[in-house]
């Protein structure tokens, strides 16, 4: 979804982005870092040894640092407000629910603000009618529940985190 939005936003309002390099570094640093932590967990025994849990954790920590990284570089580039937001939205949520994740047994789902934020960056700062995305969040909600990664609660939580955020981006 993150590469889906990103190159939607790069063709329909490429002056969010200052330029290609800038483009790159969103595709670098919000899709394949995050990704890196599953090989990095196969890879590395004491992290394999420790399990599903731990593979959920590294992926969590490996995205915070990838979209700590893209919101830094945004500023190094120069991009718009709208693309300092997007990145800040995936900076915050990952840290909300990552902050969750140690201090707390309730675990927001990330793939649900993983889908749930940038369909309503999408919707809020590109064009409405992305709106019909949406059914993607409800599509994974039944696949996260039926597979037993999440309750409602959790997955509820998990997609309202990025919206607030972007909520309180618009009122501020």
């Amino acid at each position: 979804m993150c590469l889906l939005a990103t190159l939607s936003i790069y063709f329909i309002k490429p002056q969010y982005f200052s330029g290609k390099s800038s483009l790159i570094s969103a595709i670098c640093f919000l899709t394949i870092f995050p990704i890196l932590s599953y090989p990095v967990c196969f890879v590395v025994r004491p992290l394999r040894i420790r399990g599903r849990k731990m593979q959920r954790t590294m992926a969590i920590i490996f995205a915070f640092l990838g979209y700590a990284l893209a919101f830094g570089l945004s500023f190094a580039f120069k991009d718009s407000l709208q693309i300092k937001i997007y990145y800040f939205t995936y900076l915050l949520s990952a840290f909300i629910i990552l902050i969750f994740r140690i201090f707390n047994k309730f675990n927001p789902s990330g793939h649900a603000s993983g889908i749930a934020g940038p369909i309503t960056f999408l919707v809020i700062y590109v064009n409405y009618y992305f709106a019909f995305l949406y059914v993607l969040v409800f599509l994974i909600w039944y696949i996260s529940i039926k597979m037993e990664r999440h309750t409602n609660s959790e997955y509820l939580a998990g997609s309202l985190i990025p919206v607030t955020i972007l909520i309180l981006s618009l009122i501020l």
